[in-house]
C-alpha cells in the first residue's frame, strides 16, 4: 500500500512539474516598465521593483543617485498600473537633474511594453506628448512607438527647449499598430517610450515633468458626438410632437 501511494505521488509530481513547465513556455512574457538613465559609457537601467528602484508601488520607478558627470538624479517614472492602464496608456517621467564640475550630456528613457489600445478602442492612435519645468542647459523630449522595450520605431513626438522655464505640448500624428515591424497580428501589443535628453555645462540643474498619453481620436470624436447630437435632437423633437406640440 505505501509502495502505491509512493508511486502514485511521484506521478502526480512529475505530472505538476511537466504541466509548470509546459505553461512556462507557452506564456507570453509579462509587460515589463524600465527606467534608463545614460552617460557616456555610464549606464544605469532600473526595472519595476528590481534592483535601483526605492519606489515600493507597482507600476512607478523612483532612481536616486549619480550617472556619469550628472551627480545627482532623482527620476521618478510612472505607468500602469499605477497610472493608465493597458488600453488606456500613459507614461509620466518627472526627473531633477544636476552636474557640478563637469559638463555633460543626460539621456533618460522611460520604456513599457504590454499596450493594447486606446480610450476609445482605436486604431490607428492619436498620443499626446507635454513636458514642462526649467533647465540651465538644453532639454530635448522625444516620444516613440515600437515593439519591445526602448524600441524606436514610429517617432510620436520632439521637441527642444533651452534656458529657463519652459513647457510644450504637441499630438502625434496617428499612429496604426499595423505599422510595426514584427508585430503579432494576433496579439498586437505595442511599447511606448520616452527620452529625455539634458545638455549641461558645469555647475547647471534641470528638472521637469513629462507625459505621453493616447488621447481619442479627434475626427472619432467630432463624429460621435455629430451622432449624440443628433439623436439627442430627434428624441427632443420626437417628445414635443407626443405631447402635442409643434417640433421645431
Amino acid at each position: 500500500m505505501g509502495l502505491r501511494l509512493e508511486r502514485r505521488m511521484r506521478f502526480s509530481l512529475g505530472a505538476a512539474i511537466a504541466a509548470t513547465i509546459l505553461f512556462c513556455a507557452d506564456s507570453p512574457a509579462l509587460a515589463e516598465m524600465k527606467l534608463r538613465l545614460t552617460q557616456g559609457a555610464t549606464q544605469e537601467t532600473i526595472a519595476d521593483g528590481g534592483a535601483g528602484d526605492i519606489n515600493g508601488n507597482d507600476g512607478a520607478i523612483t532612481f536616486l543617485g549619480s550617472v556619469g558627470s550628472f551627480d545627482l538624479n532623482v527620476t521618478t517614472g510612472l505607468s500602469k498600473p499605477f497610472r493608465g492602464g493597458a488600453d488606456d496608456p500613459l507614461l509620466d517621467l518627472n526627473s531633477i537633474n544636476t552636474t557640478s564640475g563637469e559638463a555633460g550630456v543626460l539621456t533618460i528613457e522611460l520604456t513599457d511594453t504590454g499596450f493594447t489600445g486606446s480610450p476609445m478602442g482605436l486604431n490607428p492612435i492619436a498620443f499626446l506628448t507635454s513636458i514642462g519645468g526649467g533647465t540651465d542647459g538644453t532639454v530635448t523630449i522625444e516620444t516613440f512607438a515600437g515593439v519591445g522595450e526602448f524600441d524606436q520605431q514610429v517617432l510620436l513626438s520632439t521637441m527642444t527647449f533651452d534656458g529657463n522655464a519652459f513647457s510644450g505640448a504637441d499630438p502625434s500624428e496617428n499612429f496604426n499598430t499595423s505599422d510595426l515591424s514584427g508585430i503579432d497580428p494576433d496579439n498586437p501589443e505595442y511599447s511606448l517610450t520616452v527620452k529625455i535628453t539634458i545638455t549641461h555645462d558645469a555647475d547647471s540643474s534641470s528638472s521637469m515633468n513629462a507625459t505621453l498619453k493616447a488621447l481619442p481620436e479627434p475626427s472619432a470624436v467630432l463624429v460621435w458626438g455629430g451622432i449624440a447630437a443628433c439623436a439627442f435632437s430627434l428624441g427632443f423633437t420626437r417628445t414635443r410632437v407626443a405631447s402635442g406640440s409643434r417640433p421645431l
